[in-house]
């Protein structure tokens, strides 16, 4: 059984840069303390393939990249694509998914609104898809893409329209392992719960348990379920209630991730963990309640709990003889 633990980023986690040289070599200080990061960087624009080209050769060679998808491509504004758009989009997919038509779990599409930014017709989201899978073939080549993320936005919810666009995504990725992270509560309510997760095993998405505030529609419930036999990832945001949803503050970003989780609530993880284990190979987790810089200490914290050991010793705690 493999649990590896990193957390978000890798650029603003002042506690692991102490001095000039661990500043200018950022990740490959980060690379000393965890095995895996997220790509959050991703999320706002196609990073280049000259970059993931970079963070390859400054990792060891069994460090892992949780790449997050594009967020036009999950849908991180309100606008949409035309159905007739969309239509012709899936008809070119057709004969590459031929076994899922026949199966009948393909059908005429509606609108996906909510999917695109504004003005984006499917050939241009279908290029756009095409421009990111392209970004990361480095990592995927030198075997370091444990996983692309799609996170998608609370609109994103639990209807037939976004159903056939996560068939659509599966469809474009092929082989390449993708996890889906919901932020719309109704694909967990007790009347789609159990579907939810049928769909997500049949179609061999890997699901993304997080810990998150409970506030509203907006949030998910913990749901200890793994849906791919080989990876579950686990996101923890922090239980920061009352800065989870936007309202209208200036400082909304910045306080969102704001939280430390108690060893308590650790302790909580680490029977929540063995369980997971018990049904699938891996475990990968991320510490993503930065916003006071605590995603670092918690990871660290939670490795120790779980008796997990990493990271080569830096060269001032080398013993000379």
């Amino acid at each position: 059984m493999v649990i590896k633990i990193g957390v978000t980023g890798w650029g603003d986690h002042d506690s692991l840069y102490p001095d000039t040289y661990t500043n200018k070599n950022k990740l490959k200080t980060y690379s000393n303390h965890f095995p895996i990061v997220e790509v959050d960087s991703a999320f706002y624009a196609v990073q280049s393939e000259r970059n993931y080209a970079k963070w390859v050769q400054e990792t060891p060679s069994h460090f892992s990249f949780v790449v997050k998808a594009l967020g036009t491509l999950t849908g991180h504004t309100r606008e949409g694509i035309k159905a007739a758009e969309l239509d012709a989009l899936f008809d070119r997919y057709l004969s590459s998914v031929e076994p899922v038509r026949e199966a009948g779990k393909l059908k005429a599409l509606g609108t996906l609104t909510g999917h695109t930014r504004e003005g984006i017709k499917a050939a241009e989201l279908d290029a756009l898809f095409d421009r990111y899978l392209s970004s990361v073939e480095p990592v995927r080549e030198a075997g370091k893409l444990k996983a692309l993320l799609f996170q998608f936005p609370p609109w994103f919810d639990c209807k037939a329209e976004n159903v056939h666009y996560l068939r659509y995504i599966k469809a474009k990725l092929g082989n390449i392992p993708a996890a889906i992270e919901f932020r719309n509560q109704t694909w967990f309510r007790d009347n789609y719960r159990e579907r939810t997760l049928s769909f997500m095993e049949e179609e061999e998405w890997i699901h993304t348990i997080c810990d998150e505030p409970q506030a509203g529609a907006g949030s998910i419930p913990t749901i200890l379920h793994p849906t791919h036999k080989n990876l579950t990832l686990v996101r923890f945001h922090g239980r920061n209630v009352h800065g989870w949803n936007n309202h209208g503050q200036d400082n909304w970003r910045k306080v969102r991730f704001l939280y430390r989780y108690t060893k308590e609530e650790l302790v909580e993880w680490v029977n929540h963990i063995r369980e997971l284990e018990k049904k699938t190979k891996e475990i990968c987790i991320l510490f993503n309640n930065n916003s006071g810089g605590d995603a670092v200490h918690n990871a660290k914290q939670l490795m120790g709990l779980l008796n997990i050991e990493y990271g080569e010793k830096m060269p001032e705690q080398m013993e000379l003889f």
